[in-house]
């Protein structure tokens, strides 16, 4: 989602409910105010991950009032302002290359701490604190 204003319940829900009629397990996610960011894993004979997409932005659409401002290009196809337009996808090739996704997954929030600390609470395995002047220090 491009951004987050108290959908996170809805987004949980939702992810859920897919993966009821969709399995899949989530390997890693981070969910920051702007924009989310996950590792999935499927079934060996099954590659829809877009399907899954959708289904997770459709009904987490639905759940959301309309009224974000959007560009009227994006209002003639339909869209909504609340998710990105591309989804980067990247098939895992291999268990050095899926830590890899992981690490990044992880460390996504505290790249950027710099730009918005009130973002801090989000990483999973850190607590954030403030050092009185401005840094941002990091304890697990």
């Amino acid at each position: 989602m491009d951004r987050v204003d108290g959908g996170v319940d809805d987004l949980r829900e939702v992810v859920r409910d897919v993966r009821e009629g969709h399995p899949f397990e989530i390997v890693a996610w981070v969910l920051l105010p702007e924009h989310l960011h996950a590792v999935w894993a499927l079934a060996k004979a099954d590659s829809d991950y877009p399907m899954r997409w959708r289904l997770i932005e459709t009904n987490c659409s639905r759940r959301v009032p309309s009224g974000e401002r959007i560009r009227e290009s994006r209002r003639n196809k339909g869209e909504r302002g609340i998710w990105q337009r591309r989804c980067w996808e990247h098939p895992i090739r291999d268990d050095l290359d899926r830590q890899r996704h992981v690490d990044s997954v992880h460390d996504n929030p505290v790249k950027h701490m710099s730009n918005a600390p009130s973002i801090a609470g989000f990483h999973p395995f850190t607590r954030i604190f403030s050092m009185g002047d401005g840094r941002m220090g990091l304890c697990g």
